[in-house]
């Protein structure tokens, strides 16, 4: 492949410390990526490939309670927040979905595949990609409609996965609501009862807990602001982090969501 460089497996095994623990920034379906040091100085990441047991399970939809729920909300965004700002790699995962969020046996979220995963410039506010990254319903506008990215694609992304998993709905469907409302997106139905005073109804089996109410609605708020339509009113996730864990931090009122007048998208041109 013309522009490719090779590498011996030692040159590797030296770069990523023996691909140590603490040099691990992410797994995927078929491997785990570290980041590295080449002897040159150059940063690199690298994915050392498995098999998987033909038995592995997949993923799969589960009821789950609020407090598990927030838990794997608060672990994407603070798993996302490493990949931006402190793994030294900045990295866009590109791809945030259901499918791409494993849990653990004590339901700890890990960001998982980064075959879309893309590097960016620090201080770049955003830079264009060769292919569309992301999946229908995930893919923020700017990505499927300019092929620009950045770490506010991420956010957008989980946004959609926030409303997803506070909702047991899914963020895109070609088919109508239980009601005949066709609103296609998930953040379509969000803003439609944010703007009429109903956005409990949005969530997935309300408990009634007065407490527990008021921060799943905060929760659905925060994930308003993640997929609104223009990337640079979009949190980052450091600011996301801080209003998931500040439940006095005050936030802003969301505006206009992507796609609110879409009938129909497709991940290609």
């Amino acid at each position: 492949m013309p522009g490719s460089v090779k590498f011996y497996l030692s040159q590797l095994v030296d770069a990523t410390e023996n691909f140590s623990d603490g040099n691990k920034i992410g797994q995927g379906s078929f491997g785990c990526v570290y980041k590295g040091q080449l002897h040159d100085g150059l940063e690199v990441a690298v994915k050392r490939c498995f098999e998987l047991p033909s038995s592995r399970a997949r993923t799969r939809r589960l009821h789950l309670d609020w407090s598990t729920r927030s838990r794997i909300i608060d672990g994407i965004a603070e798993g996302l927040l490493y990949l931006h700002k402190h793994c030294g790699l900045h990295i866009v995962h590109g791809d945030l979905k259901p499918s791409n969020i494993l849990l653990d046996s004590n339901m700890n979220p890990k960001i998982s595949d980064f075959g879309l995963a893309r590097r960016y410039s620090p201080g770049v506010d955003e830079e264009y990609a060769d292919r569309i990254l992301g999946s229908i319903g995930f893919i923020a506008p700017e990505c499927r409609e300019r092929r620009l990215f950045s770490m506010k694609s991420d956010v957008y992304g989980f946004g959609a996965l926030v409303l997803e998993i506070v909702s047991g709905k899914r963020c895109f469907s070609l088919v109508s609501g239980d009601s005949g409302d066709d609103y296609r997106f998930l953040n379509k139905r969000a803003w439609h009862l944010w703007r009429t005073g109903r956005l409990i109804k949005l969530v997935d089996s309300p408990s009634g807990d007065e407490l527990e109410t008021k921060e799943i609605l905060r929760c659905i708020h925060i994930a308003l602001l993640c997929v609104e339509e223009n990337p640079a009113n979009r949190p980052t996730m450091q600011e996301v982090v801080l209003m998931l864990s500040c439940q006095t931090a005050l936030l802003p009122k969301p505006r206009c969501p992507a796609y609110l007048r879409a009938e129909i998208v497709s991940t290609h041109p």
